[in-house]
């Protein structure tokens, strides 16, 4: 039997064991085949699931950033009262679970575009294919970060919890979100085991898919963490500006 008829034949449920315990395994396999339409399903009802599961202990995370939110929200617009921003956000939570799918499927999508033009900068074999099956199986990470931070959550108190980075296992984890500046927050907070985690696996992909040599492929991941951090630095320099 061929590498391709193999390959082929590989259940998407292998795949999402591999990508834990094997990423370099996985990606060897699917560099051939880049076939992920399960482990797609996977991740956007897997991630969906857990967001529904750990919501009422991420509650009073949801809540402190809300209030946050809605402060800056009136503060840059007077006309805004909190009841009105209550109103969205009852509504928002309604369709909570088609937005947490759609932002995983967006989600990927645009990592899928950047690992395909940073690793073709880098000169990595990759088409737009390759570099969405990689974006794809970065994802997986985050599934267990859903678990580990609900599980901080039950066990801190509720006045501890006022931010995302409050269950952070990184430099977010020490920052006050109130006195640190938002750009500061958005890069280092960013070095954190999951986000590093995500990180290393599209090393691997660049490797193991694009091959590119492992020096390249950690300098092409290293650029595509720091476009990650893109949005959240840019909005924050905006909103300084305004």
């Amino acid at each position: 039997m061929t590498d391709t008829a193999v390959a082929s034949g590989s259940p998407w449920w292998e795949d999402v064991v591999d990508v834990f315990i094997a990423p370099g395994t996985l990606f060897d396999r699917r560099a051939i085949t880049p076939k992920i339409g399960g482990a797609f399903l996977v991740l956007i009802i897997g991630v969906t699931v857990l967001y529904y599961a750990t919501t009422a202990a991420m509650a009073p995370i949801y809540d402190a950033e809300f209030l946050t939110g809605a402060q800056a929200a009136m503060k840059d617009n007077s006309n805004l009262t909190m009841e009105q921003l209550q109103q969205v956000r009852g509504v928002t939570q309604r369709f909570a679970g088609v937005l947490v799918a759609l932002t995983i499927a967006i989600g990927s999508l645009l990592l899928s575009l950047v690992v395909w033009a940073v690793g073709n900068l880098f000169s990595a074999k990759l088409d737009f294919k390759k570099g969405f099956m990689i974006a794809v199986f970065a994802f997986f990470p985050r599934m267990v970060e859903f678990i580990t931070n609900a599980i901080q959550a039950l066990l801190m108190s509720e006045a501890s919890l006022t931010s995302r980075y409050s269950v952070s296992l990184g430099v977010g984890r020490f920052l006050d979100p109130k006195s640190t500046a938002p750009a500061v927050l958005g890069l280092f907070g960013r070095v954190d085991l999951f986000t590093l985690w995500v990180t290393i696996v599209i090393t691997i992909g660049l490797m193991r898919v694009g091959k590119l040599p492992r020096n390249q492929a950690i300098g092409a991941a290293l650029v595509i963490w720091l476009v990650g951090a893109l949005p959240a630095v840019w909005a924050a320099f905006r909103a300084a500006s305004a």
